[in-house]
């Protein structure tokens, strides 16, 4: 293929639906640790109106690295190289716990929190515990430098070390390099 050619499949591969782009997968199969995805050369021969004999089939099967962590809802597929950014949930999870702190030090009842969020109180307390985090790990729960392994149950419970530094060198010294 010349320059040329490679840019203007470039630019017809970025125009592509994510329909389009997905019914270009052949077969998609996980194994430990791994997920192979392999194009159809005839779909991509199509698409690209070239010759299937054009590709190497090698060139058309990508692994990746993958893993599994359960949840609570369910079992979560982690793309080993995907970049891993702040986590909704447990930024969300944060504010509450902060927001529902201040609500008790000024004087709201454990009551009045239960009835406004419809959570039992015992989850409540709980969440709040999270408001007593070390700065760093809030930092790095905020900034999503938070190792990946690392939940909302983890972090509400009693197995936290009420010591900063034992929270900082058990939480943020598994940050990926």
């Amino acid at each position: 293929m010349e320059v040329h050619e490679v840019a203007g499949y470039i630019c017809q591969f970025e125009a592509l639906s994510i329909k389009a782009a997905l019914s270009l997968i052949q077969r998609v199969d996980l194994a430990k640790g791994i997920l192979r995805i392999s194009i159809n050369a005839d779909g991509l021969a199509a698409l690209l109106s070239c010759p299937s004999n054009t590709f190497e089939p090698e060139l058309l099967i990508f692994e990746e690295p993958i893993s599994f962590q359960r949840r609570q809802n369910g079992t979560k597929l982690i793309w080993a190289q995907y970049k891993q950014g702040p986590r909704t949930h447990l930024i969300k999870a944060l504010h509450d716990a902060h927001d529902w702190l201040n609500q008790i030090k000024s004087g709201k009842q454990i009551a009045g929190l239960k009835q406004q969020t419809g959570l039992l109180d015992r989850t409540i307390w709980k969440r709040m515990r999270l408001a007593c985090l070390s700065p760093k790990v809030q930092k790095a729960i905020l900034a999503g430098t938070l190792h990946h392994d690392i939940t909302i149950k983890d972090l509400e419970s009693k197995a936290v070390p009420q010591n900063w530094a034992e929270q900082e060198a058990l939480y943020i010294t598994k940050v990926p390099c």
